[in-house]
Parts: C-alpha cells; sequence; structure tokens
C-alpha cells in the first residue's frame, strides 16, 4: 500500500491565524468577568446581603448544629443551610477580592461589541443576561 506522504503531514497555524485565536481568548475572558459580576452584584429585592450578615447566620446554624437537644431532622436542615451559606460567603469574598470593577467594565466595553458580532449576540441577549443598557451603549452595542 503506497502512501503519498501527506497523511503524516502536520497543519501549521498561519500568524494571522494564531493573533486571531488569541484576540478571541482575550475578547471571551473579557465578556466572561464582566457577565461575572454583572451576575453576582444584580440587584435582588429586600437588604442587600453582606460577608458580615451571612457570617452571621452560620454562627447562628453553627449554634443549632451543636446543641445536643436540635434533632436529627433540624440538624441535618442546619447542615445543608450551613453549606449554602458557606458556598455564598466565598462568592461574596471571591467577588470583592478581583480586579476593581471599573477595570472589568473597560476590558467587557472595548471587546464586547466585537466579541458579540463574531458569536452573532443580539442586543436584546446582553439585556436579557442582565448586561446594562448604559455599558453597552458606552460598548457600542445599539
Amino acid at each position: 500500500m503506497a502512501t503519498d506522504g501527506k497523511k503524516n503531514q502536520r497543519k501549521v497555524m498561519s500568524v494571522e491565524h494564531k493573533k486571531a485565536l488569541s484576540i478571541g481568548r482575550v475578547q471571551s475572558a473579557a465578556v466572561r468577568k464582566y457577565l461575572e459580576i454583572a451576575l453576582v452584584d444584580k440587584p435582588k429585592r429586600g437588604r442587600k446581603r453582606t460577608a458580615a450578615s451571612v457570617a452571621l447566620q452560620i454562627e447562628k446554624l453553627n449554634k443549632i448544629i451543636d446543641s445536643p437537644s436540635t434533632g436529627v431532622i433540624a440538624r441535618l436542615k442546619s447542615l445543608s443551610n450551613r453549606a449554602m451559606l458557606q458556598d455564598e460567603l466565598a462568592r461574596i469574598n471571591s467577588a470583592a477580592n478581583t480586579k476593581s470593577r471599573t477595570e472589568i467594565e473597560g476590558a467587557f466595553i472595548e471587546h464586547a461589541k466585537a466579541y458579540g458580532e463574531a458569536h452573532g449576540i443580539q442586543k436584546k441577549t446582553w439585556l436579557e443576561i442582565g448586561v446594562d443598557p448604559k455599558i453597552l451603549a458606552k460598548a457600542g452595542i445599539r
């Protein structure tokens, strides 16, 4: 069985292709980071939950869990609630430790239009996921 030698040849990516992939990664990261903070910080009804208020709830649940008079079902539910609150506290703390919101917004504004055009994302979709209309206008998405 004769081979023509083309089977084992690797295709080499062009410089332009590599550059396009790099730009796509940068755009995707900027959009993802902004959406993560936009969705975490999205205003909800009622009092805003802070790290301190969540920690206080965890402390109350710890007392219930450690109490010898707590029934097994109440302890089970309290353990479950504590796990959810610990996850929420981690999210709150990680959001506070990220780059400043203005830097992340700036990167989103710079890259969102090109990213949206490349992926066919319409303005109404950006709005539906929770992007502020003012930020979209700054990004040139109309």
